[in-house]
């Protein structure tokens, strides 16, 4: 995400007009320039300008014939205003003040206008503008016959004013695109300066063919979404290519946990400390404590931020969006809280002051938008005023309702809001529908009395239906009416009433239809008018704890939603909360529950908790607490293993999604007993008798699969004072399976982390793991070792060097428990005999095919792929 702030310049940095050496200047004279057209949208603004003020006191009296200004800073350079009051007109010119401290081949591209200011009528005011490329040959540039002098000198003109005169000049340099040197040959700076041209002088939209050609873009990268993030990494890129010696920083701004724009620029500059095994090497004194950290020297004038929108899933191993609220200031202050961004160098006099601008992007324009219309216009009026003023509804002849989705993919109104509901804001009444809210306006018909209008009365076993009249002559479709019916009823019972709403006669024999949409056409379905209304379904009920046997039946209609459901089953239940009440439906095969429940109002009817009408079983389980406050937190099942790594209990942790594995340790040491009080614990992830990971402290519980082992487990001491050298290994357990063809081995038991140093033998790794496991001479001396992938193993000898063949850190770098796909595996034959069940990994290898075995593992499939070998 790209944010591009305006530097606010209500103050402008002045300086004394000696602080640089200026030789007497040659002035040219320029002729001024119309503005170009004008696009009719209000466009995006030009780079910032600046306004600077010039009061000149008894001009009459000077006996210079050269008078210079203050220094002022616009785009990064110094500028100051010198006049010639001598003669018959007065001349003023902008010269560069800093030229003497630029390059031999500077050049400087900027829009200027002057102005001598009518102090008594502004719109007298002499204005004169036009544009320049300044270099080391034409320092300054103005107008030699800005304004007579009889003119100026006029008492009753209102130029001079208590022989007080006031010049204001405005400059715009135009440094970022026009200043790029550039070729012959289409590049991309060139590409650059003829876009921003056309967009700044044309009247129509412009094609960026020229840009994308420049970036190497053919024709089949045309029919390819791009996004702005790619477009903006390659100007950066060639930019930062093509203006060398240009001072440029690519400033990427963290979103995770961090609540607006200062929140990322606190985090940006916080100070890291390098000690203990992350020490700072400094030459010649070798590694020491250190503070690393980011101050600014200065800010540009246009401030833009790369947002780091998106991460590194590791569970999805893929690019993740950030979805977190992120707050923008209207005005951005980098001087705050006593200039906490800004180095010691850094020039405190200049103000660091930025506006947020909004831009709207449509297919051919950009057009600058206020407040209102970049927020509360993307997401429709903010209250019943709002619909009133837009459709001429008068507030009272209001009523809103509920959408749901049927099964033939149309939509239909559910129920009308309460008075409650309308009363809450928009944000308030999302999860009413899904975190998607779509709202039907009724127009409820009024005479002369304008009264307040309530929600007809409904009870149960109605059902609220809205009809619609052809008229095959006219052809023409119009709302005709509503009614409340008994959902047991027939249309048959409702056919006078109808004829009386379109106006026929009672006895006028009609059809009827009902529309429903199918892909992109809408049908029409004959209705037959002796069925009811709505069929019912016996639903079985069945408690998650007990999967196969029945507790219940309860008739239900299909058409009920998701309250509708719930609060049947509560009074039947006798529960006085129903969302307490949490429902599971039936998988296809085999039959049992899901292995996912049905989210709160996750869906909209019983016909799709009944997966569409193919079983007519319901599981249910009643909680301790209400649904929606459970779906906000994450339940951990963790098993804990005390310091001789034997499981001692497993504990249910329920935190919020937004905790940390810390806080998992945490809620843990409350629960259990440690060896010792100041015993670190650490979060694994255990599959198929495998360690797959190690948590940090500082990882989200939210993004830890549901479906895994978890243990957690105290972390040894000879792990706390690891070398530089050392290295943690995964060990794994594993024996051969003599029941099939192929070669073959089978994991089980319980994996661990073992230390291995710099150097260390096989045959000395193997004394310890012999004490660590506490196993018998005459057993161990049957075991066999080799380092294993996720391809065969590789044997090895007590003679080999086990750290040759382990990484010292992870692939990504991060960590030091070796690399997730490399183990050192122990053979033995399994003493427990326990049946091979399929939450054990087995892994078969064949030397001249490929295979894949899919085991279906509570309702997943989990895929293994045989390598060659």
């Amino acid at each position: 995400m790209l944010l591009i702030l305006q530097v606010e310049h209500e103050e402008i940095l002045v300086l004394d007009s000696d602080s640089a050496p200026m030789e007497e200047p040659q002035p040219m004279e320029a002729e001024p320039v119309e503005a170009g057209n004008a696009v009719d949208a209000p466009t995006v603004d030009d780079p910032p300008s600046v306004r600077f003020t010039w009061t000149i006191d008894n001009l009459s009296s000077l006996n210079n014939n050269t008078l210079y200004s203050d220094v002022f800073v616009s785009g990064g350079h110094k500028w100051q205003l010198l006049i010639f009051p001598r003669g018959c007109h007065l001349s003023l010119f902008v010269a560069v003040a800093d030229w003497w401290e630029l390059p031999s081949d500077w050049t400087i591209c900027a829009n200027f206008s002057l102005a001598v200011v009518n102090q008594n009528y502004n719109k007298f005011t002499v204005r004169k503008e036009t544009q320049h490329e300044f270099n080391s040959r034409e320092r300054d540039r103005g107008f030699r016959t800005f304004i007579s002098l009889k003119e100026l000198y006029d008492p009753d003109g209102g130029y001079l004013v208590n022989n007080t005169c006031i010049i204001e000049a405005d400059i715009a340099v135009r440094k970022a695109v026009y200043h790029m040197p550039t070729t012959e040959a289409l590049t991309i700076p060139l590409a650059l300066q003829s876009i921003f041209y056309k967009l700044q002088y044309g009247d129509t939209s412009v094609s960026t063919k020229e840009l994308t050609t420049s970036f190497g873009w053919g024709a089949q990268e045309s029919f390819i979404q791009h996004d702005v993030q790619e477009l903006n990494r390659t100007l950066c890129e060639k930019l930062e290519e093509k203006m060398k010696g240009t001072v440029v920083d690519d400033l990427q701004l963290d979103v995770k946990g961090c609540r607006d724009v200062y929140a990322s620029f606190d985090k940006y500059v916080e100070v890291e400390r390098l000690e203990g095994d992350n020490k700072y090497h400094a030459e010649q004194h070798g590694l020491q404590d250190a503070e690393k950290g980011v101050l600014f020297t200065d800010f540009p004038p246009v401030l833009q931020l790369h947002l780091k929108r998106f991460e590194y899933d590791y569970m999805q191993n893929a690019m993740v969006k950030i979805n977190d609220r992120y707050e923008f200031p209207l005005q951005l202050d980098l001087d705050r809280e006593d200039g906490k961004y800004l180095s010691p160098q850094a020039d405190r006099s200049v103000r660091n002051l930025y506006t947020l601008h909004r831009l709207k992007f449509d297919d051919e324009r950009i057009t600058k938008e206020d407040m209102k219309s970049a927020m509360d216009e993307q997401y429709g009026g903010e209250d019943e005023e709002d619909v009133a003023k837009e459709f001429g509804i008068p507030v009272h002849c209001q009523r809103f309702w509920l959408w749901s989705k049927r099964r033939n993919h149309t939509y239909q109104p559910t129920r009308p809001l309460t008075l409650h509901e309308e009363a809450q804001s928009i944000g308030n009444l999302i999860h009413l529908s899904n975190n998607e809210l779509e709202l039907f306006l009724e127009v409820v018909e009024f005479g002369q009395d304008i009264l307040p209008i309530s929600p007809p009365e409904k009870t149960n076993g109605e059902i609220l239906l809205f009809f619609k009249l052809y008229d095959p002559l006219m052809e023409e479709l119009r709302y005709a009416g509503r009614l409340l019916v008994k959902d047991t009823g027939k249309p048959i019972d409702i056919l006078e009433r109808l004829n009386e709403m379109a106006g026929f006669a009672p006895d006028e024999e009609i059809e009827l239809f009902q529309v429903f949409r199918v892909r992109s056409s809408v049908q029409c379905a004959p209705v037959e008018k002796e069925l009811t209304f709505l069929a019912s379904e016996v639903v079985r009920f069945r408690s998650l704890e007990k999967p196969n046997e029945d507790e219940f039946s309860l008739e239900l209609s299909k058409t009920y939603n998701y309250d509708a459901v719930v609060g049947r089953l509560a009074h039947h239940l006798n529960l006085d909360d129903p969302s307490k009440i949490r429902l599971t439906s039936q998988s296809y095969w085999p039959e049992k529950p899901k292995t996912e429940p049905i989210k709160y109002r996750g869906v909209n009817r019983l016909s799709d908790m009944l997966n569409h009408n193919t079983s007519d079983i319901l599981y249910y389980e009643v909680l301790d607490i209400p649904l929606p406050e459970l779906e906000g937190m994450k339940t951990l099942d963790v098993t804990f293993h005390d310091a001789t790594k034997n499981e001692v209990v497993t504990h249910t942790i329920r935190l919020p999604k937004e905790s940390t594995v810390g806080d998992v340790i945490n809620d843990l040491k409350t629960k259990v007993e440690l060896s010792n009080k100041d015993a670190e614990l650490r979060l694994l992830e255990i599959n198929f008798n495998r360690i797959s990971q190690v948590f940090s402290l500082d990882e989200k519980i939210e993004d830890i699969s549901d479906f895994c082992t978890l243990r957690v487990e105290e972390v040894p001491e000879e792990e706390k004072d690891l070398g530089l050298q050392d290295c943690l290994v995964r060990v794994q357990h594993c024996d051969i399976d003599s029941h099939w063809t192929w070669h073959k081995f089978r994991i089980f038991g319980e994996p661990f982390l073992l230390v291995i140093h710099e150097g260390e033998t096989l045959a000395e790794v193997k004394v310890r793991i012999q004490k660590k496991l506490e196993v018998p001479d005459e057993e161990f001396s049957k075991w066999k070792f080799s380092h294993a992938s996720w391809s065969i193993p590789t044997p090895l000898k007590d003679s080999d060097i086990v750290s040759d063949y382990f990484q010292k850190k992870d692939v990504y770098g991060e960590d030091v428990y070796g690399a997730k796909e490399h183990f050192l595996q122990v053979e033995h034959s399994n003493n427990s005999k326990r049946p091979y069940t399929l939450n054990q990994a087995i892994i078969y290898c064949d030397s001249m095919i490929q295979k894949y075995l899919c085991d279906a593992v509570d309702g997943r499939m989990m895929v293994y792929q045989i390598v060659n070998i």
